[in-house]
């Protein structure tokens, strides 16, 4: 049997019809499951084919479809993931009044200030500001540095 170099087919997938679709020879089962992923946003582990009755679940099974057969696509598109939703409303800097600014940064600043290209420095930190077991170290840390500041302070007037 002469093996064909490309074999046009319709893909039927629920009321859809994708015409004119190619089944290479050269390429792989999964490169032609990820055609079809990208084709129907059917996932290659949710997709069953079926032609006249028989699956087609390996590459020797798809050369023997035919020139302009009917390929059955079955299988579900995965749920889109949905943002989750916010218990409050969010608020951006830029919207506080200064009181609000001086309450959230005494907290724990968000980064430093931009001087030329230290943003990259800043987001950094932003994502190590992040990590709850560092937030609190950092705030743990910090009531040391006060206390001990404080009691510099009082040893310094006496």
């Amino acid at each position: 049997q002469q093996l064909k170099q490309m074999v046009t087919v319709i893909i039927k997938h629920g009321k859809k019809k994708y015409r004119n679709f190619k089944i290479i020879e050269t390429e792989s089962f999964e490169e032609f499951q990820a055609r079809l992923f990208s084709l129907t946003q059917v996932p290659p582990s949710r997709q069953k084919l079926v032609q006249k009755g028989k699956r087609i679940q390996d590459k020797e099974s798809l050369r023997n479809v035919l020139n302009k057969t009917v390929i059955n696509l079955m299988g579900s598109v995965e749920k889109q993931i949905q943002a989750p939703t916010l218990d409050q409303q969010v608020q951006f800097v830029e919207d506080m009044t200064d009181a609000e600014k001086q309450e959230l940064m005494a907290i724990l600043p968000p980064g430093l200030q931009n001087l030329g290209n230290t943003c990259y420095l800043n987001s950094t930190l932003q994502c190590l500001k992040a990590i709850p077991e560092l937030k609190q170290a950092v705030k743990k840390q910090s009531q040391i540095v006060q206390q001990q500041a404080t009691l510099s302070a009082e040893l310094g007037q006496l």
